[in-house]
């Protein structure tokens, strides 16, 4: 598990999350985003190369949706795989989020 971060000149941050998306990755997600050095314009994570998320994976989601949501800005998700785009169907994330 490892999330790779980016701040892009348009204030878009990227967080890329690799591997599984659970409990294990709190710490580590949470600080990849409270400490973007800026105020990002918009949050995309990039879900291409994450290979499970559980309950704890989505709601570390809702969380950045609610601090994105604060400060006015968005959040989307992209790049799903079939098992982690089928979660978050199921969970009906797409009424939270753009999904991409």
């Amino acid at each position: 598990m490892a999330i790779l971060s980016t701040f892009a000149s348009d204030g878009v941050l990227t967080l890329r999350v690799t591997g599984r998306f659970d409990y294990q990755a709190r710490e580590e997600f949470e600080r990849t985003w409270r400490e973007t050095g800026g105020m990002p314009s918009r949050y995309v994570v990039d879900l291409r190369s994450t290979t499970y998320i559980d309950s704890c994976g989505l709601g570390m989601l809702l969380e950045l949706r609610a601090n994105a949501k604060s400060i006015g800005v968005g959040v989307a998700l992209a790049g799903a795989s079939t098992a982690v785009a089928r979660t978050l169907q199921v969970a009906q994330f797409g009424t939270y989020f753009e999904v991409a």
